[in-house]
């Protein structure tokens, strides 16, 4: 299995899933490198809106810098970062 995308300190955003409405979408930040599943890596991360931490792999995440690329036009700053990845890629 390849090595953890992220490491403890990071922020990342989850992505929203059909189906599966118990894992909020947001930033997160990774508090801990779990062992592998056999569904992939798995993070122990906290939320930023309500301070819980869940279990989450290493699928359902992107990098936090992916959700305000530059040149935005400040449109995530306005909108918050889930906007952003509703659009798509967030390019304008």
């Amino acid at each position: 299995m390849s090595p953890p995308k992220y490491h403890p300190g990071e922020r990342v955003v989850v992505l929203p899933e059909r189906g599966n409405s118990s894992v909020r979408p947001g930033i997160y930040t990774i508090t801990r490198v779990m062992p592998a599943s056999p569904d992939g890596i798995q993070y122990r991360a906290k939320n930023e809106m309500d301070t819980h931490e869940r279990v989450l792999l290493e699928a359902q995440l992107r990098p936090a810098s992916a959700v305000a690329p530059l040149g935005d036009g400040g449109r995530a700053a306005r909108n918050g970062p889930l906007d952003v990845i509703r659009r798509g890629t967030g390019s304008s």
